[in-house]
């Protein structure tokens, strides 16, 4: 749909303006767009852009009959750090735990996005459970090596994550859906057998 149109003759100074004003447009679009996929706290990718991923990626899968990986993290007793050091250092918290779970990440292919709180979720394309796994284990270790102090903690002295973890070789038989209630049942038994854990939805049983 066009926006704008020259008379002829054209101007050069009245056309080079108005290829500026269209270019500086297109750019506030596109920074509108970006920062409509990034978590304002932590600069992230936050649970919008997760869900369009997860859609995008999902279908990929099916078709390319390839596994995708989740990793769902939680900041163990997060709701004592706040009450103990502050909002504000509870948001610090935040924004350094994001940035080591995406300085962990190393394939331009897998996503760390907030999912929402004090939770995180990554997103692992054509990789399988023993990958996603050994992943999970370098993201919780990462969080651990901040050692960020949290005196109120019920599990270490500092501040740590609780992981579950699922992979599936993505099937129309199945949804995306699954994939997360897989990683969110892992996730949940982590946290009630000690936390500080990386735990894989192969070990849940049904």
């Amino acid at each position: 749909m066009a926006t704008d149109f020259i008379t002829k003759p054209g101007s050069p100074p009245v056309v080079r303006a108005r290829v500026k004003n269209h270019i500086e447009l297109k750019r506030y679009r596109d920074f509108l767009t970006e920062i409509a996929f990034v978590d304002g706290l932590t600069q992230i990718p936050n649970r919008r852009r997760y869900d369009e991923f997860l859609d995008t990626e999902w279908r990929r899968a099916i078709r390319q009959e390839s596994s995708l990986s989740m990793i769902l993290m939680d900041i163990d007793h997060f709701k004592q750090f706040n009450d103990t050091y502050g909002h504000l250092e509870g948001d610090r918290c935040l924004q350094e735990v994001a940035a080591a779970l995406e300085k962990t990440l190393h394939r331009p292919a897998d996503l760390a996005a907030r999912y929402g709180g004090e939770e995180f979720a990554c997103l692992l394309p054509e990789t399988d459970m023993t990958g996603a796994m050994h992943l999970a284990e370098k993201l919780r270790t990462a969080i651990e090596q901040l050692k960020l102090p949290h005196k109120s903690s019920l599990t270490a002295e500092y501040v740590t994550i609780s992981v579950g973890v699922s992979s599936v070789m993505a099937t129309t038989e199945q949804t995306s859906e699954d994939l997360f209630k897989l990683a969110d049942k892992a996730l949940y038994t982590a946290k009630e057998t000690g936390r500080n854990k990386v735990v894989s939805a192969n070990d849940c049983g049904d």
